[in-house]
């Protein structure tokens, strides 16, 4: 091993200068002897170039030159070569010019050193980068601890990681809404002022949500983007995919809680709140009427406007209500899907299902406000009525006579016949 002098060792100082690398010492003429224990200080000539090379504000770089001997393939190693000497990048550039010349920077240097400069470093006799801790160009994606979600920006994380605390710190001054980002309060406000500042360029249609444009948009173009893995089933909305999916997988989350009723949807169960409260927040302006759905008073307004826009495609019957023709439709197809656990009874209506299991279950929920009589069916309590109004609502097209059920008019009607 030969005695040859070399390892300069650079490290960061701020704010000192000096003009250039060997102004102080000529380490060039410094015996090998000389070399084991001698830390002569000597100071970089760079200013801001090195700090743009560093991307840091980092101020004047201080060089410590230490002489100790290097091993003979260290020392005879080829022109502008770079060796990993433990786990430090070594930078030979002995019988380079005195400069060296990064895109960056320039920094003066005597022939025969050697300069040792950690691996983060970005100067290199090739110009090559490396990406720095402070400084690097290349985006490390933060990964979130509960769950796999992870991501490159460090705020979303930090949202993110309220969906496990259950932290909402944005809280409505109208209602007791609460949120986890400051965007959906002010989207929630909207709901309070009816401010819908998204409009639509084909309809008149304004939302106060962007989503909810982009959502209706698909009306018009048709697009269907979102598919069930287990039948045919396609939407315009991520979220009625969801709800959809939990007609596969019987998933209900939502549940009551003053009853055992449990729903699909969080809507429903904010529809089904309403039959413990009474609220009924939609009211007829016709009538005095009032409903708890919106969706329902429309169909009310129907009976006023006697508009019956769903037709059955088998015979000439016109419903105001698309459930009421799904009903109808099973009278020609026979269809009876809903059956009784108790006996063998099917109906074609859920409600006709649920009027049948009160013969089980002795139900009678509906009483008379005149007298003692109760029954298991609202319809029958609605002819019962009859009795003490006198009203008489079916009459005959052929006579005067008039009758308190329809029952009683076919069966009238049969005497035209005969």
């Amino acid at each position: 091993m030969s005695d040859t002098p070399a390892v300069a060792i650079k490290k960061l100082k701020t704010n000192e200068e000096s003009d250039s690398f060997c102004e102080m010492h000529d380490l060039s003429s410094k015996p090998p002897a000389a070399s084991k224990e001698a830390l002569i200080k000597c100071q970089l000539n760079t200013t801001d170039p090195v700090d743009n090379a560093h991307h840091t504000n980092a101020a004047i770089n201080e060089v410590y030159i230490k002489e100790e001997p290097i091993d003979d393939a260290v020392a005879s190693a080829s022109i502008v070569q770079h060796q990993v000497i433990k786990g430090d990048v070594c930078v030979d550039i002995k019988q380079e010019p005195d400069t060296i010349k990064d895109e960056n920077c320039s920094i003066n240097m005597p022939e025969n050193a050697a300069v040792d400069i950690p691996t983060p470093a970005i100067l290199s006799s090739f110009g090559e980068k490396y990406p720095t801790s402070r400084g690097s160009s290349e985006k490390q994606k933060v990964k979130c601890s509960e769950c796999d979600y992870e991501t490159f920006n460090k705020g979303n994380l930090h949202y993110h990681m309220r969906t496990h605390t259950g932290e909402k710190p944005f809280a409505c001054a109208e209602c007791n809404y609460k949120a986890r980002q400051k965007s959906q309060l002010i989207r929630h406000k909207r709901t309070h002022t009816g401010e819908k500042p998204f409009q639509c360029s084909v309809c008149d249609f304004k939302a106060g949500h962007k989503n909810s444009l982009i959502v209706h948009i698909r009306a018009h173009t048709g697009e269907k983007p979102f598919e069930c893995s287990v039948c045919n089933y396609k939407t315009s909305n991520l979220s009625r995919l969801n709800d959809h999916m939990r007609t596969h997988t019987g998933e209900k989350p939502f549940g009551c809680a003053e009853c055992s009723y449990r729903a699909t949807k969080k809507i429903h169960l904010v529809y089904h709140m309403r039959t413990h409260t009474g609220e009924k927040p939609f009211q007829c302006a016709e009538c005095s009427y009032k409903a708890t759905h919106k969706s329902t008073l429309i169909i009310h307004m129907r009976n006023h406007t006697g508009e019956t826009p769903y037709e059955c495609s088998q015979c000439d019957y016109e419903a105001s209500d698309k459930h009421l023709l799904n009903n109808h439709m099973r009278t020609h197809t026979g269809e009876k899907p809903f059956e009784c656990s108790e006996c063998n009874y099917k109906a074609a209506r859920k409600s006709t299902l649920i009027d049948h299991m009160r013969i089980h279950t002795g139900e009678k929920p509906f009483e008379c406000s005149e007298c003692n009589y109760k029954t298991a069916r609202k319809s029958r309590l609605t002819l019962h009525m009859r009795t003490h109004t006198c009203a008489k609502s079916f009459k005959c097209s052929e006579c005067n006579y008039r009758g308190t059920r329809k029952g009683a008019l076919l069966d009238h009607m049969r005497t035209h016949s005969q």
